[in-house]
């Protein structure tokens, strides 16, 4: 299904950064699995939230940084002897 089947429109990120991250959960049905598939599915399913989750730690570092940056800027006065 396209964008403009499912109604949504699709941007390239500002900055040339890397594209956005699209996450989808479906409701879990049960399915007629093997149980080593099942047991590598879910697995798969915890890695990737562990990335998601790294994902998220490392943004709120990069914010913390930014937060901390901000608050060390002060102005301040310089004399300048032009003498």
């Amino acid at each position: 299904m396209t964008a403009e089947e499912n109604g949504t429109q699709e941007q390239a990120p500002a900055g040339g950064r890397d594209p956005w991250v699209r996450v989808t959960l479906e409701a879990p049905r049960p399915l007629p699995l093997p149980s080593d598939t099942r047991q590598h599915l879910l697995n798969a399913k915890r890695e990737v939230l562990l990335a998601l989750r790294s994902l998220v730690d490392s943004a709120i570092e990069r914010a913390d940084a930014q937060a901390e940056g901000r608050d060390d800027r002060r102005r301040s006065r310089i004399e300048i002897d032009e003498g």
